[in-house]
C-alpha cells in the first residue's frame, strides 16, 4: 500500500505550505488534485520542533518548505512525484532520517524537476534524505527515491546526458543488500560511470568512514560548499 494514501485531508493548509505544494512541480496537472491536498496537510502539520530536528540534520527549512516535506503526526513525509503520473509519499521515523518506512513497490527518480533543469554540474547521491543534504547546501543534486541505490539507466541516461559533469556522492564504503536482485553501493556506482563517460565518483576524506557520507560531511565536520567542489 502507498504511503500516505489512508486518512482524510484534515484542515485547510497553511499560506506556505500552499505556496510550497505549487511549487513541487511546474503544473499541478502532474498530480492528482488528492495528492495535492494531502501533501499541504502533511506539510502545515510539520510542526518547529520538527523543522528544528530537520535543520539539525542539515536539511534546511527553505529546502524543506520547497519540497513540501511534512508529517504525519509520527514521521517525517517527502512527497515524490513524475512526469508519468506516479505520487506517493516517503515516510522516514525521526530516529532514522533517510530510512523509507514502506516498501512502494518501484522506485521514481528525484526530484523530478531537477531532471528538466539546465546544469553544468549535478550530483548523483544516495537517497532523498542526502539530496535534499546537497540542496540545502546550495548544490543542485538528484536521486532515486528509497535506498538511493538504483539507476535507470534507460530512463535517467537521456534525461542527463546534457550534463557536463555529474558527480557521483554516495556514501563510503560498500553496502551489501540482502534482498535478491538488488545491487550493492560499488555495482551502482560503477553502472552510473559506466552509462555517463562525463560521470565521476566523488572521492571522501578519511574522516567520512563506512556509511557516511553528507550529512558527516556538511553538519559533523562543518565543511561548505566550496569545500566539496574541491574533492
Amino acid at each position: 500500500m502507498l504511503a500516505g494514501n489512508s486518512g482524510g485531508p484534515g484542515p485547510p493548509a497553511a499560506p506556505h505550505a500552499v505556496c510550497a505544494a505549487r511549487s513541487l512541480c511546474p503544473t499541478l496537472e502532474c498530480m492528482s488534485p488528492d495528492f495535492v491536498q494531502l501533501a499541504m496537510h502533511y506539510q502545515a502539520q510539520l510542526s518547529g520542533y520538527l523543522v528544528a530536528h530537520l535543520t539539525d540534520r542539515g536539511i534546511a527549512d527553505g529546502t524543506a518548505v520547497r519540497r513540501g516535506l511534512g508529517s504525519d503526526d509520527d514521521n517525517i513525509t517527502v512527497p515524490v512525484w513524475s512526469d508519468r503520473g506516479i505520487s506517493f509519499f516517503e515516510r522516514w521515523s525521526l530516529d532514522d532520517l533517510g530510512m523509507p518506512l514502506d516498501d512502494v513497490g518501484f522506485v521514481s527518480r528525484y526530484p523530478a524537476d531537477r531532471f528538466r533543469e539546465q546544469h553544468d554540474v549535478l550530483v548523483f547521491a544516495e537517497g532523498i534524505y542526502e539530496c535534499l543534504i546537497f540542496e540545502s547546501m546550495g548544490i543542485p543534486a538528484v536521486c532515486a527515491t528509497g535506498t538511493g541505490l538504483y539507476f535507470k539507466r534507460r530512463e535517467w541516461v537521456p534525461l542527463l546526458r546534457d550534463v557536463s559533469e555529474i558527480l557521483v556522492a554516495f556514501r563510503s564504503g560498500e553496502r551489501q543488500s540482502r534482498r535478491k536482485f538488488v545491487l550493492s553501493r560499488e555495482e551502482v556506482i560503477s553502472n552510473i560511470l559506466i552509462a555517463l563517460p562525463q560521470a565521476r565518483r566523488i572521492e571522501w576524506p578519511i574522516s567520512i568512514r563506512q556509511d557516511e557520507g553528507a550529512f558527516e560531511y556538511f553538519v559533523r565536520d562543518s565543511h561548505e560548499a566550496d569545500d566539496f567542489w574541491r574533492l
